[in-house]
C-alpha cells in the first residue's frame, strides 16, 4: 500500500532555479501541500537560489503569488506558516562564493546542525554538471545527510547520461541521488501498481498472451507556450516518452514482485524498459510539428523539433512476443486526453465474428477511473 509518509528529519531544501517556470508552476504549490498534509517536519527552511536580483520578502511574495494561481482552496494561516519558512540567495551557478554564502544563510536560520539537506535541480541541463561541482565542495560544510534531486532530461542519449551519472558519482555516491520523473507523481500514475496488486483479475489479464495490442495517448491542447526555450532542444519524444509514457508502460507491463520495495519495483521496470524495441518497418515513426510553431518567440525559423509523435513498438520479451505498442502525443491537439488503452485477442467465440474486441481503458485525465467494452457473440 502506498502511503503518505511524513518527513522526520529535520530540512534544508535548496531549489536551485527558483526564478524559473518550473519552481513557479509545479513546485511552490507542492510545497504548500506538504505543509496542508502535515509532512513537513518540525524544523525546515527552504532556499531559493537564482541569479534574479531578490531579497527574501521579495522572494516570499513570487511565492505566495504561485500558490495562489495554481491551487483552487488556500488556506491563508497555512500559507502564512510556509512563508516563514522561506528564504532566498541571489548568486551565479558556478560561483564558489555564491555557495558559502548560502551555506553561510542556511546556517544562520537552521537550528538543527545534524539537519538533512536537499538541493532540487529546476535548471536547464547545462548546469547540472556546474552546481553539482560546487555543491560537492559546498556540503563538507554540512553534518547532515546531504542529497540531490535531479529531474529529467538526464543527458541527450545513452552515452551522454553514463557520462553525466559517472560525473555526479565523483561527488556524490549512489544513493545520494535522486533521479526525478513528476510524472509518477500523478494520482492516476501511482494507482497503476496498486490496482494490480490488490485486484488479482485484473492483474491476470494484464498478460501479453492474451493482449492483442496497447495504446498509450497523452494529447494536448495548449502549445509549448513558456517551455520555449527547453523544449526545443529536446522535442515531444524526449519530453513526453523516453519518460513519462515510457514509464507508464512499464508501470503496466511489468512483472510483479512479491515484495514491494523501491529496489524490487526498480528491478521490474528496468526490465521492461531494457527489452523496448521499436519497431523498423516504414510508418512505424510519425513525426509533426504544430503550424505556428516557428513563429513563436525563440524558435529558429527552420526548426525541425516535432510537437507530435507516433511510433509503434514491442517488449523483447517472451510473454509479450509480437504484442505492438502504440505511443501517441502531441500539443495543439484538438482536445486534452490521457488515457491508455488494452484491447484483448479475440475469444473463441468471437473469432470469424464482426464483434468488437474486448478493451480495458485506463483514464488518467481528465477522469481518473477504469472502464471495460465487453463483446459477447451470441450468433448461432
Amino acid at each position: 500500500m502506498l502511503t503518505k509518509k511524513i518527513i522526520k528529519e529535520n530540512l534544508n531544501f535548496i531549489l536551485f532555479g527558483a526564478s524559473g517556470d518550473l519552481a513557479q508552476l509545479k513546485l511552490f504549490p507542492s510545497l504548500y501541500e506538504l505543509v496542508w498534509q502535515k509532512r513537513m517536519p518540525a524544523h525546515y527552511i527552504i532556499f531559493g537560489f537564482a541569479r534574479t536580483q531578490w531579497t527574501h520578502a521579495e522572494f516570499r511574495d513570487h511565492v505566495e503569488k504561485s500558490v495562489r494561481t495554481h491551487l483552487d482552496h488556500v488556506d491563508d494561516d497555512l500559507l502564512s506558516e510556509l512563508l516563514a519558512h522561506v528564504y532566498y540567495v541571489s548568486g551565479s551557478y558556478d560561483d564558489g562564493k555564491s555557495y558559502e554564502q548560502l551555506a553561510a544563510e542556511i546556517h544562520r536560520y537552521q537550528p538543527d546542525p545534524s539537519a538533512k539537506t536537499l538541493a532540487y535541480y529546476a535548471i536547464p541541463p547545462t548546469l547540472f554538471q556546474s552546481v553539482t561541482q560546487q555543491l560537492g565542495g559546498m556540503r563538507t560544510q554540512f553534518s547532515g545527510p546531504f542529497h540531490i534531486m535531479i529531474e529529467k532530461p538526464f543527458g541527450q542519449d545513452r552515452e551522454s547520461a553514463s557520462d553525466l551519472f559517472q560525473f555526479i558519482l565523483n561527488y556524490f555516491d549512489h544513493d545520494e541521488v535522486f533521479l526525478l520523473d513528476h510524472y509518477l507523481g500523478k494520482s492516476s500514475v501511482k494507482s497503476i501498481l496498486p490496482l494490480r496488486y490488490y485486484n488479482s483479475v485484473l492483474n491476470f489479464l494484464l498478460q501479453g498472451k492474451e493482449i492483442a495490442n496497447i495504446q498509450i495517448s497523452a494529447l494536448e491542447t495548449l502549445g509549448v507556450e513558456e517551455r520555449i526555450g527547453f523544449f526545443d532542444q529536446v522535442g515531444i519524444v524526449k519530453d513526453m516518452i523516453q519518460s513519462h509514457l515510457f514509464q507508464v508502460l512499464a508501470l503496466l507491463t511489468m512483472s510483479m514482485p512479491v515484495d514491494e520495495a523501491v529496489k524490487n519495483i526498480r528491478r521490474e521496470k528496468g526490465n521492461i524498459l531494457a527489452a523496448l524495441r521499436p519497431d523498423q518497418r516504414p510508418g512505424s515513426l510519425v513525426l509533426g510539428q504544430y503550424k505556428g510553431y516557428r513563429d513563436q518567440p525563440g524558435v529558429p525559423p527552420d526548426s525541425n523539433t516535432p510537437t507530435f509523435a507516433a511510433l509503434r513498438c514491442y517488449l523483447d520479451l517472451l510473454d509479450w512476443y509480437r504484442v505492438p505498442i502504440y505511443i501517441r502525443t502531441g500539443k495543439r491537439l484538438s482536445h486534452k486526453h490521457t488515457y491508455v488503452t488494452i484491447e484483448f485477442k479475440k475469444s473463441i467465440f468471437q473469432e470469424n465474428t464482426r464483434a468488437q474486441p474486448n478493451r480495458l481503458v485506463l483514464e488518467l485525465f481528465p477522469s481518473e477511473k477504469f472502464k471495460s467494452t465487453w463483446s459477447i457473440n451470441m450468433e448461432n
